[in-house]
């Protein structure tokens, strides 16, 4: 702030420095003055691309989207493949729900400025979800191989603490969600990451955000949005498109008191095999053993499980699911994947790689290396995991 308070007060002649001033105001949250600051540059230079850029997110963070957004286009108009300006310009888009330009918007930038790993990585993202999984993958391992292993300002990122109640939290969010279901009528088990954590540990995971139920296929969709009408908030609008094509599997919701995730998976019965899928955009599926319900103890109460619980349990997570597994990712090292989405669950499990390269998540990432050359031998993972061993990341 004082850096900021001495730069307005000088008399400053060049653009860079009008535009320096406005990124400056724009973290410090004052996006009014840094339209002023980048305007200014750009009248002393129409074509400095900076300071297009920050005029865009400026006015983007001052309610003027349509302005923000033409501005952070025009600096891509001088230098196409800028990355501040394409990675901008896409988000914006994305956010006001077009991502299909936000994808050309992308893959133009990556064709102007090849060496550019960060645009590789946010083509692959929107190319996902899209559904365009050809295109992800080949994008998010050109991002892999270029991606530096350097303390960089992105891989000093630190994710925000949980809260010391944040186990608290998710017993909250499962329980409400448990009542609303019990009050409507319908049926509902313990699946996933909670199915693990309260059978094995007695407790729910510290990291946990989200809870995990299975809900007969044969439930009656309206009938659960109705359930959790007061008190959750759907993840998607219930008209979405995409809601409306993922349904047959899965429902997402926020418990709204704790900010916790209900993921409500829908398990389709089909012969021997209890079948379950991600819906948009992976459409992931899994098969495990039919099974019926059993009842489990905890916090003097019963929760209805998968009968038997291990015989599921190994289903998912392997036979030594008894054993804690740090950074287990269930999207790539579920033995029940079936073989048609596994090349899908690579593609997710190759974006959230490169995510914890970006986040400095080393271990994460040489745990995720592994997993996926368990899958496929993938020769830029390879290549990863050697450069992380030989910076001694790992």
């Amino acid at each position: 702030m004082r850096g900021y308070r001495d730069g307005v007060a000088t008399r400053l002649v060049h653009p860079d420095s009008w535009s320096n001033l406005a990124a400056l105001a724009i973290a410090l949250q004052d996006p009014a003055a840094a339209r002023q600051h980048a305007m200014h540059a750009l009248q002393l230079d129409a074509r400095h691309v900076d300071a297009w850029v920050n005029l865009g997110v400026a006015s983007w963070h001052a309610g003027q989207r349509r302005e923000g957004a033409q501005a952070t286009n025009q600096a891509l108009q001088h230098v196409p493949g800028l990355e501040a300006a394409a990675l901008n310009f896409a988000l914006m888009l994305r956010v006001v729900g077009r991502l299909a330009q936000a994808h050309d918007v992308l893959a133009g930038a990556v064709h102007a400025n090849p060496g550019a790993w960060r645009l590789h990585l946010a083509l692959a993202g929107t190319a996902r979800l899209l559904e365009r999984h050809d295109v992800a993958r080949r994008e998010v391992l050109v991002a892999l191989d270029r991606m530096p292993l350097a303390a960089t300002h992105d891989s000093v990122a630190k994710a925000r603490p949980l809260a010391d109640n944040h186990g608290e939290l998710v017993t909250q969010a499962l329980v409400a969600t448990a009542d609303a279901f019990h009050a409507a009528g319908l049926p509902f088990h313990l699946i996933g990451g909670t199915l693990l954590a309260l059978y094995r540990d007695g407790a729910p995971f510290p990291h946990d955000k989200d809870i995990d139920l299975g809900v007969p296929a044969d439930v009656d969709r309206p009938a659960v949005y109705r359930a959790l009408g007061q008190g959750f908030s759907p993840m998607l609008p219930r008209d979405d498109a995409r809601a409306l094509a993922s349904r047959e599997w899965v429902l997402g919701f926020i418990h709204d008191a704790t900010g916790i995730g209900v993921d409500l998976m829908f398990m389709h019965l089909r012969g021997h095999v209890m079948r379950l899928g991600m819906g948009w955009p992976d459409h992931i599926d899994s098969e495990v053993p039919a099974y019926g319900v059993e009842m489990l103890r905890w916090q003097d109460r019963d929760w209805p499980v998968p009968s038997p619980p291990d015989r599921f349990l190994a289903a998912i997570y392997g036979d030594d699911w008894r054993t804690p597994q740090r950074h287990y990712d269930t999207q790539v090292s579920n033995p029940s994947r079936t073989p048609e989405s596994l090349p899908r669950a690579i593609t997710l499990g190759l974006i959230r790689l490169a995510e914890a390269v970006r986040a400095g998540q080393w271990s994460k990432a040489d745990a995720l290396c592994q997993q996926i050359l368990a899958r496929e031998d993938v020769a830029e993972v390879r290549r990863l995991r050697a450069r992380l061993a030989t910076a001694g990341v790992a």
